[in-house]
């Protein structure tokens, strides 16, 4: 059989922030996201972002318009 290439697999490198005054926040309530707006909010609602604000809204994800293209596993 005749060889068609080869493949070189390279292990993944990690990124680190070392900056002195960086502090993670742990636990992010979405009223500290800033440019949300979420004055109306329901059970299974998405952001979306709006361009004619600059932020993004709390709403239902059947007002979202989407259009999926590639799927990679998961289950359906």
């Amino acid at each position: 059989m005749a060889t068609i290439g080869r493949v070189v697999v390279r292990p993944i490198t990690k990124t680190t922030i070392s900056a002195p005054n960086f502090t993670p926040k742990l636990n992010v309530a979405i009223t500290d996201i800033q440019n949300v707006n979420v004055a109306v909010r329901q059970d299974g609602d998405t952001l979306i972002y709006n361009a004619t604000t600059g932020n993004y809204e709390s709403s239902p994800i059947q007002n979202a318009q989407l259009e999926v293209t590639n799927i990679n596993g998961g289950r359906f």
